[in-house]
């Protein structure tokens, strides 16, 4: 078992060691180009949707920590990505914002020397925000379902259909839609915005 440090509230999680690669190497550079639908619906009782997500898939799940800095990106979101198993990824997306089931295409790269890096973006764009979420993961079919406790922010969870390739976009939100159903999710609940463009209207309110 591995110790993983909860930078939110200071706490320690155990992990298997089979656990700690979050993404597959095949997945990683070039092609990593991914198509996917999201659904994100904010939720007031973490551990009645934490039981009912659990019951559904018949698995506890795995849980990690992850810090997002965001960059200042005219064409889309750009994120480095660090988790508290030591890793860290360069993320890139373009996600049909305001959507009650968003289109997302993203690509991502490991990164070997995250504060070289950090320091190269932060010059080159300048840094928009950072997000720090503990994230209950857990895969149902074609879909993976997270569990979020956002900082500053609260408690969400997102729907996350990975389409494949003879898949059209109507399939992928069918899919959301019904696995949203099996959760009983309040559909008043959507959320439309990334958790960083809900932390700078926040911002903005201040």
């Amino acid at each position: 078992l591995f110790k993983m440090v909860d930078m939110l509230r200071g706490e320690s999680l155990a992990v298997e060691s089979s656990q700690i690669k979050l993404w597959a190497d095949e997945n990683l550079g070039e092609e990593s180009e991914q198509r996917t639908i999201n659904i994100k619906t904010r939720i007031g009782n973490y551990d009645a949707v934490k039981e009912t997500v659990t019951s559904l898939i018949g698995d506890e799940g795995f849980s990690y920590i992850q810090e997002d800095t965001f960059f200042i990106c005219p064409n889309g979101r750009l994120k480095l990505r660090e988790y508290n198993t030591g890793e860290s990824l360069l993320m890139f997306d373009v996600e049909a914002d305001n959507q009650a089931s968003a289109d997302s295409k993203y690509r991502y790269s490991e990164v070997k020397d995250l504060s070289a890096t950090k320091t190269i973006l932060n010059l080159a764009y300048g840094i928009k925000g950072v997000v720090k979420t503990e994230r209950l993961i857990a895969e149902f079919g074609q879909t993976k379902i997270h569990l979020d406790r956002v900082a500053n922010l609260g408690d969400f969870i997102e729907i996350w259909v990975d389409l494949t390739h003879d898949q059209t976009l109507e399939d992928g939100q069918e899919v959301a839609r019904h696995v949203t159903e099996q959760l009983e999710l309040d559909k008043k609940e959507i959320v439309r915005l990334s958790y960083i463009d809900l932390l700078t209207e926040f911002d903005d309110c201040l």
